[in-house]
């Protein structure tokens, strides 16, 4: 799986979005606000030309002994499944549906957190819960 700068970009816009509100109740001048969204851009593009010319991939990542060693692979969890058939299919899955599942699953986010991370509906993170819900009561049925 490649770095995907689409995706990358709406989270961080989302989360400069919610910066920005706090910043004004604080009291930040628009000017302040400007600059610290500068330097937040900065690092951004900074971290997808490092991603884009270092990719960690599914593949590359091993099964790691300890949770906090897990950070330089977003995906770590689908490596520590046991069953191989469900971590086969699980890989197979778009890159979108397994950074969904990381979110509500492993990171515990919530559909309208999740919605705001990824600039859509909740309607939206809703129904593409339900699809992987489908997608594993089908490999339930199977196993």
């Amino acid at each position: 799986m490649s770095y995907n700068h689409g995706l990358e970009f709406m989270k961080f816009e989302a989360r400069q979005r919610r910066l920005r509100k706090q910043c004004e109740r604080l009291g930040m001048s628009e000017a302040d606000i400007a600059a610290l969204y500068e330097a937040d851009l900065q690092e951004f593009n900074s971290d997808r030309r490092h991603e884009e010319h270092n990719p960690i991939r599914l593949d590359d990542c091993e099964p790691l002994a300890a949770p906090e060693d897990r950070g330089h692979c977003r995906l770590w969890w689908v490596e520590e499944i046991d069953n191989s058939v469900l971590a086969k299919r699980l890989k197979s899955l778009p890159e979108a549906d397994l950074e969904l599942l990381t979110l509500y699953a492993i990171e515990g986010y919530s559909q309208p957190d999740i919605a705001e991370m990824l600039s859509v509906n909740q309607s939206n993170v809703s129904r593409r819960l339900s699809k992987l819900k489908i997608f594993f009561e089908i490999f339930e049925k199977r196993a």
